[in-house]
């Protein structure tokens, strides 16, 4: 009888504590949807839109961009993959190492 309980206890433990499979996610979020950090969007940048931070796609070439910050919060996303945030007067943009 003391196992019984014990197993129904644990089991009702268990299910107190587990979770829908997709409750919760934090990760892989989409552009537009509301996060905290970079790391929570599948672009990696959490942008600044009017005190709401939001997940972002990189900037493109010739876009206004930033580096790559400490927790990917951002006023400007940083570039897409093979461009470079290069000094460009006072602010800085997406440029191809590439060209010349």
């Amino acid at each position: 009888m003391k196992l019984s309980l014990g197993f129904i206890v644990m089991l009702l433990l268990n299910m107190g504590f587990s979770t829908p499979s997709n409750y919760g996610v934090i990760f892989g979020l989409d552009d537009g949807e509301l996060c905290v950090e970079g790391d929570q969007c599948s672009s990696y940048c959490c942008m600044d839109f009017n005190g709401f931070n939001r997940c972002a796609p990189l900037s493109i070439e010739g876009a206004v961009c930033e580096n790559d910050g400490l927790w990917d919060v951002y006023d400007h996303c940083p570039c897409e993959s093979g461009l470079s945030c290069v000094n460009s007067g006072s602010t800085k943009i997406c440029s191809d190492p590439n060209d010349s």
